[in-house]
């Protein structure tokens, strides 16, 4: 009889890391554009569907890792300049699509098959069938057929964060996929708030996408229950930034991530806190120690004082990525491994 889990190699907690970041990345892209497609293929789109369509399609394009020029960002001004920068999140060819995010995730999946089960490889056959049948080119006129497909790709990576959590062994297998796939959720999210927020100065959020934004979080009904009113930014910001009890929020994935790094191995008999430990806390502190009341001002518009706190977050959240890829990634010691709790 035994129940020890055996080494976890570093090379495994390597692509477990990855593959919970790129799950999260094509969840929350998608999710992003299943609100974006129905604003930009009305029968006469407005100005305001422009707008709110623009902060949702820089996210898109920024999500993985790809970081457009200004030049480029500041061309999203028609509604046909916005339709080509999603048609391209949907080509099979394009470098930061959909399609390269999938081959990524099960680059990564395909690299440890040995941890999951057969239902999940299941899921995971049908969600890369899913991707292969976008139609090319998009068909803008009937926007209904993509909406399908989003919801048919987001329900399967539901399965999939479902059946890993049921069928895991609780050791460090899990725990490096759950670093990152709540990292992950932090980053996009931070970012996210970043482009629906304070990218256009003296610009105030409009209602129509803030509530796209609690829909894309599915937080819209938290949101009624606690408020029952009209959508205001600071309401919007306190539930998604700062507020540790909600799933979706920042606030909940710093609170999450330092509560696995407290149980990641130390070297040795390490009796001071850790650089991933010190970031960790450093994050929750930055989101502990803000002020509400000073994120914006009277005109209900973004104050410097939420640009700064999105920027440390975005910064913190980086160091904190390379520095667990510094510690438990490195592939120099031939045989390097980490014990499972």
């Amino acid at each position: 009889m035994s129940r020890h889990s055996g080494l976890l190699p570093s090379r495994v907690a390597d692509h477990l890391f990855w593959l919970g970041r790129y799950n999260e990345r094509l969840n929350l892209v998608c999710r992003a554009l299943r609100y974006t497609v129905p604003l930009l293929t009305s029968f006469q789109v407005t100005a305001g569907q422009q707008d709110d369509s623009r902060a949702l399609v820089r996210f898109c394009l920024q999500a993985n890792g790809t970081l457009p020029d200004s030049a480029a960002l500041s061309s999203l001004q028609q509604t046909s300049a916005l339709q080509q920068a999603l048609s391209e999140l949907f080509s099979l060819q394009h470098p930061a699509g959909l399609a390269q995010v999938l081959k990524n995730l099960l680059f990564n999946a395909q690299s440890v098959r040995e941890y999951f089960s057969e239902d999940t490889w299941y899921v995971l056959d049908k969600l890369q069938l899913a991707l292969t049948q976008w139609p090319n080119p998009l068909n803008w006129q009937q926007p209904q057929q993509m909406v399908r497909l989003l919801d048919e790709v987001i329900l399967l990576q539901t399965a999939i964060y479902g059946l890993n959590n049921e069928t895991m062994s609780r050791t460090q297998t899990l725990r490096f996929m759950d670093l990152g796939q709540h990292l992950e959720r932090a980053l996009q999210s931070v970012t996210l708030l970043q482009e629906v927020f304070v990218f256009e100065q003296n610009h105030s959020c409009s209602a129509s996408l803030m509530e796209s934004v609690l829909r894309m979080t599915d937080t819209l009904m938290t949101y009624r229950r606690r408020y029952k009113t009209e959508l205001h930014p600071l309401a919007v910001i306190d539930l998604l930034l700062l507020d540790d009890s909600t799933p979706r929020s920042v606030g909940y994935q710093c609170a999450r991530l330092a509560s696995q790094i407290q149980q990641l191995p130390k070297p040795g008999a390490a009796v001071v806190l850790s650089r991933e430990q010190k970031l960790a806390v450093e994050l929750v502190s930055l989101l502990q120690l803000a002020e509400p009341e000073q994120l914006f001002d009277d005109q209900l518009q973004a104050t410097p004082e939420l640009k700064l706190l999105l920027q440390q977050l975005h910064t913190v959240l980086r160091q904190l990525s390379d520095s667990i890829t510094l510690s438990y990634f490195s592939h120099a010691e031939a045989g390097k491994s980490w014990q499972s709790f």
